[in-house]
């Protein structure tokens, strides 16, 4: 019986960082011997090749949920839902200009796959604001023609926020302490 593929839900709550475990595997399957990169906008400091992590286990991403801030983030309300965006077929409308052409260009040259140039197209686009650690990260899942179907990368772009977030925080902070109190 073959495994049940992840679903726009599944991805969705996995990129909320509040997944359960059965719906993180499906999702990190997906990502199984594909590129997957973490990296903050001003990722040409130290390139791409820093920030890419192609063995995404489980404990790996709930130690991300954790130390990250970001489940506490979604635990609490104070993430902002943007995007998720499908289009398997077609491709996702306006993701070039965040998935620029040095990062395709890093997807074509992946460890692994042949050395034939694939077809790359972005086919999920997920984007949230974690208020907690004062994030706005964007996720992209690329269709390359060299994967197994169903197999995609993943290319995760986060930016720190305006003090905006961190006073969210802080109200949230302390309404929670009188709450409690």
């Amino acid at each position: 019986m073959a495994k049940a593929a992840a679903s726009l839900t599944d991805f969705t709550n996995f990129h909320g960082m509040l997944a359960s475990p059965a719906a993180s595997l499906r999702c990190i399957a997906a990502f199984a011997g594909a590129a997957v990169i973490f990296m903050p906008s001003n990722y040409k400091l130290k390139g791409i090749s820093a920030y890419n992590y192609t063995n995404l286990t489980l404990m790996l991403y709930y130690s991300l949920v954790v130390s990250s801030f970001t489940g506490l983030s979604t635990l609490l309300g104070l993430t902002h839902f943007v995007r998720a965006e499908e289009a398997l077929e077609k491709g996702v409308q306006g993701a070039d200009t965040l998935v620029t052409p040095d990062i395709t260009a890093f997807l074509q040259a992946s460890p692994g796959l042949s050395g034939v140039a694939g077809e790359l197209k972005v086919v999920r686009w997920f984007e949230y604001r974690f208020v907690v650690p004062g994030v706005h990260v964007h996720m992209f899942h690329v269709a390359d023609s060299r994967l197994p179907e169903g197999k995609v990368h993943l290319v995760e772009i986060f930016d720190k926020d305006t003090l905006i977030p961190y006073i969210y925080a802080a109200i949230a902070a302390c309404a929670a302490w009188m709450w409690f109190a």
